[in-house]
């Protein structure tokens, strides 16, 4: 699954990308990456958000009924994806599915 993140103003801030494990489809591995639509975009929270995200490396995602958490390496929760958004330290990220989209 490949999502583009877009900021609450709607501007592309970056990209999640979530794989499955083979044998549990309801949880695997994300990254997240950082690609702003505009360089002054780089200082804002979101975007520094995403960039602390990015250097934490892989991730983990766990679908747990009406939401899937975002957890680091300890397992630690350390997000929310509910109807396409995306929560994180009280920032909000659009996501768009890009399945299909070349």
């Amino acid at each position: 699954m490949n999502f583009s993140l877009q900021d609450e103003n709607g501007q592309q801030i970056g990209f999640l990308v979530m794989l499955p494990d083979d044998d549990l489809p309801t949880q695997g591995q994300c990254l997240v990456k950082l690609m702003l639509a505009q360089e002054n975009m780089a200082q804002t929270t979101p975007a520094i958000i995403l960039k602390n995200l990015a250097q934490l490396g892989t991730l983990r995602w766990q679908f747990d009924g009406q939401k899937t958490l975002l957890m680091d390496a300890n397992n630690e929760i350390i997000g929310m994806i509910r109807e396409h958004l995306l929560n994180i330290n009280s920032t909000t990220f659009i996501m768009t599915d890009l399945t299909g989209i070349v």
